[in-house]
């Protein structure tokens, strides 16, 4: 959410405070990961990750390359589970 604003705040905590995204999000704060491993990882079916993907997406807090998810921006920003 690069520029956000205060007004920003419901919408991303909208968007982190969801068990799923939360852990999609804290498996990509570690390193890349493509759709099949981040199923695997948060115990989910794919058609529900890449749902939660994409609300990351719009969202601004993850970017897609043609192989794989990565968190965009700090990555440390994110708690070690």
């Amino acid at each position: 959410m690069p520029n956000a604003t205060h007004g920003d705040a419901p919408t991303f905590f909208g968007l982190v405070g969801h068990p799923i995204r939360w852990g999609l999000l804290t498996e990509l704060a570690r390193g890349d990961h493509h759709v099949h491993e981040l199923t695997a990882l948060v115990g989910q079916p794919q058609a529900l990750v890449s749902y939660h993907l994409s609300r990351l997406r719009t969202g601004g807090l993850v970017t897609s390359r043609r192989s794989s998810l990565r968190l965009h921006g700090q990555r440390s920003a994110l708690p070690d589970r």
